[in-house]
């Protein structure tokens, strides 16, 4: 009995460690995450809270996500907006020709 109760302890200790480590995500779906985050999966699939919140402002409103995919939906649910927008490719200036 001693060594199972010793087993335990381990085993309880060691996810201790391993939640407290970072290593652990702390979402499966948005309603583990605070106002204006939603879970964000970078496998796209969540499961055993191994996800992290991500803040709606961090996207500015532009994602990119692939449609249909659950961050897509997560993002929509809680953000608004289009999950498939993506910020828009930075622009060249124009090269000032010298003055003669």
């Amino acid at each position: 009995m001693m060594a199972a109760t010793c087993n335990k302890n381990k085993q309880l200790f060691l996810l201790g460690l391993l939640a407290a480590s970072g290593l652990a995500g702390d979402c499966n779906k948005n309603s583990h995450c605070s106002s204006g985050e939603f879970c964000y999966s970078s496998a796209n699939s969540c499961s055993n809270r191994n996800c992290d919140c991500h803040d709606c402002d961090d996207y500015n409103g532009a994602p990119g996500f692939s449609s249909g995919s659950q961050n897509c939906q997560r993002y929509e649910n809680i953000c608004g907006g289009d999950c498939t927008a993506s910020a828009p490719a930075p622009t060249r200036r124009p090269t000032p020709r010298p003055v003669a």
